[in-house]
Parts: C-alpha cells; sequence; structure tokens
C-alpha cells in the first residue's frame, strides 16, 4: 500500500479503489508508533522461532513414542508362552 509523509513525522498509508478511484485511508501512523510495531515484529520472530523449535522438539517426542510403542507391543520370545 502507498504511503505518503503528511506533518512532521506522521505518516499516512491508503489504497485506492480500482473501481472507484477512491482513496481509502487503511492508517495514520506516527514516529512512536512506528517504534512500536518495529518491536512487535521483533518479539514475533522471537516467538515464531520458538514455535518452530517445539514443533521440531514435539515431532521427535512422537517418533521416539511411536518407536517405544511398536517395541513394547512386539511379541518377545521370553513373552511367547505368556497369556
Amino acid at each position: 500500500m502507498p504511503t505518503i509523509q503528511l506533518d512532521d513525522d506522521i505518516e499516512k498509508t491508503y489504497f485506492t479503489c480500482p473501481h472507484c478511484q477512491h482513496e481509502y485511508v487503511a492508517f495514520y501512523t506516527d514516529e512512536e508508533i512506528r517504534k512500536l510495531q518495529v518491536r512487535i515484529r521483533r518479539i514475533q520472530r522471537r516467538f515464531a522461532d520458538v514455535a518452530k523449535k517445539e514443533a521440531a522438539m514435539r515431532e521427535q517426542i512422537k517418533e521416539k513414542m511411536d518407536a517405544l510403542r511398536k517395541r513394547m507391543d512386539t511379541p518377545r520370545s521370553k513373552d511367547l508362552g505368556k497369556t
């Protein structure tokens, strides 16, 4: 979306309707808001990395649990005589 600089540090982000050519304002930001948005993006990236690591660990746990179940459910020679 296009952004234009207004008074001092205020920016307007908008879009123009392709059908009627009317300009619609999406939002306004100032320097403080933009800094806060940068901080949020940093935090989101950090948590995204954590979420990826967690997903990988969950997959590893699932694989290990599946392997253990298969090993425990497979009849062993000493268990063959038991009911």
